[in-house]
């Protein structure tokens, strides 16, 4: 609740997460984890036996943790973020 003037005299502080919500995310995080292992495995084993399929997968999942490419404009001025580098053993030509 706010005082006339809009001061803040109650409640949670702004940013703070409900109980609710804060569990919520601890047990989605911790069913992520527990699964971790077979993911991997089944990343790995998809690496080696299908690796284009394996890279269509890994572009998809990639932009859950990375911002798209966008163009941006300044004048008459094209610019481009750059793209991250994410394969290990990608080395430049």
């Amino acid at each position: 609740m706010a005082d006339k003037e809009g001061n803040k005299t109650g409640g949670r502080t702004k940013g703070t997460t409900n109980k609710t919500t804060g569990r919520a995310k601890e047990l989605l995080l911790l069913a992520i984890d527990e699964q971790s292992d077979k993911f991997n495995l089944v990343m790995n084993t998809l690496a080696k036996e299908e690796p284009k399929e394996w890279a269509k997968l890994m572009v998809n999942l990639f932009k859950y943790v990375a911002p798209e490419k966008i163009d941006l404009t300044s004048g008459d001025k094209e610019m481009t973020m750059p793209v991250i580098n994410w394969m290990k053993n990608d080395k430049p030509k």
